[in-house]
């Protein structure tokens, strides 16, 4: 041993600087999840259902991709059935564009935003802001009246 160094392993080999990856702000990303469906990335039309995990998709393009039995993304991969998704019942605000729904809150009529989070009752598929559901306290739903046991967070 002369009492030199041993180098380590980044001091020898330079590696490839990663690219960062485009972000998307937190505003722009709640907007493409409210307009996208998340399987096929198209934009959304009724009939919309939404999983457990808060993804939002095209009851047409999941049902096809159920039915054919072609392999869902791993993200989705939790879904098997038809029951495992949650049918939607959303106010949109009426637009001249028919490929864009604008989502609304029939109680409050404010639309999702990074500070306004909307929530779905598992039992009857009424989507509202999550601030009208902590301000009323009840056990029915406020859209429908019909009562509720689970919230969902899409």
């Amino acid at each position: 041993n002369d009492g030199g160094s041993i180098p380590r392993r980044d001091e020898l080999v330079k590696l490839k600087e990663k690219k960062q990856a485009h972000t998307l702000s937190p505003q722009d990303q709640l907007k493409l999840k409210w307009t996208i469906c998340a399987l096929s990335e198209e934009p959304l039309r009724k009939p919309i259902v939404a999983d457990e995990l808060g993804n939002v998709f095209n009851k047409e393009a999941i049902l096809t991709a159920l039915l054919q039995k072609t392999r869902l993304p791993a993200e989705f991969r939790h879904i098997k059935r038809l029951k495992d998704l949650i049918n939607l019942n959303i106010s949109t605000l009426e637009t001249t564009e028919e490929e864009c729904l604008v989502l609304l809150c029939p109680v409050s009529l404010v639309s999702p935003s990074p500070t306004t989070k909307f929530v779905t009752l598992r039992d009857c598929g009424c989507v509202f802001s999550e601030k009208c559901l902590r301000e009323v306290p009840s056990s029915l739903c406020l859209v429908c009246s019909k009562p509720f046991t689970k919230v969902c967070q899409p």
